[in-house]
């Protein structure tokens, strides 16, 4: 699990049997600092603010999943969870950007690693994001 540093994605490419998951810390962080720029009171008006409450929505059912098993985790990934990535994407798609600013930034950075971002949907054993590993 990792950040979109491009060389994990030229090491998968190298190696067949390494798959490279996508950390939604990362993704997140990028539209909370975009998110902080806005003014207070047009905050909750922004696009940036949807789309945080649509990352918060994923982990809010991650986060209810812990103590369940692999082959558990996974179907209540793809019954409750992917739903709610697939929303995601789909208005980051409706989204039209042209200024290099923090939200741009933000879209671009979450579109180019979606692939990424959509493998702990496919198997149970992959956490949602790298905090585990930064932390240690």
């Amino acid at each position: 699990v990792t950040d979109g540093y491009q060389v994990y994605h030229t090491l998968e490419k190298e190696l067949e049997e390494l798959t490279i998951a996508g950390c939604w810390v990362h993704c997140r962080r990028r539209f909370d600092e975009a998110l902080k720029l806005i003014p207070k009171p047009s905050q909750k008006e922004s696009n940036a603010f949807l789309l945080m409450k649509q990352i918060q929505a994923i982990y809010r059912e991650e986060g209810k999943l812990n103590d369940l098993s692999s082959d558990e985790r996974l179907k209540q990934r793809q019954a409750v969870i992917k739903p709610l990535v697939d929303a995601f994407f789909a208005y980051l798609k409706t989204i039209n950007v042209s200024k290099k600013d923090k939200f741009g930034d933000a879209v671009r950075y979450a579109r180019n690693q979606e692939k990424y971002l959509r493998v702990f949907l496919t198997d149970g054993d992959v956490p949602i994001d790298n905090n585990a590993s930064e932390r240690a």
